[in-house]
């Protein structure tokens, strides 16, 4: 994503499921490698769901000028070890 550096942005993630074992389920937006939001599911299935982020001058986090890239990550609980501590489904950004 490419700002002006005075300009807001929305980041709105959206998938259709989830289906995991493990004990639960965070899923993050970053930008720039810097969390910006992030959201914790304690289900084994996951209906489809959203996350909205919004930058504000008022809060001191609107993006400065230039170009930003913008990441998601779904990570299941749990020791990595385990076949149950894994995680499937879809996301649409």
């Amino acid at each position: 994503m490419t700002t002006d550096g005075a300009t807001d942005i929305e980041i709105f993630t959206k998938w259709p499921f989830l289906l995991g074992t493990a004990a639960s389920i965070t899923l993050s937006t970053f930008i720039d490698g810097v969390l910006a939001d992030s959201n914790t599911g304690y289900a084994t299935y996951f209906q489809g769901g959203s996350l909205s982020y919004f930058s504000s001058s008022a809060q001191g986090n609107t993006p400065s000028a230039g170009t930003h890239t913008i990441t998601w990550k779904f990570q299941a609980a749990g020791t990595g070890i385990s076949t149950s501590d894994g995680v499937s489904g879809a996301a649409h950004a």
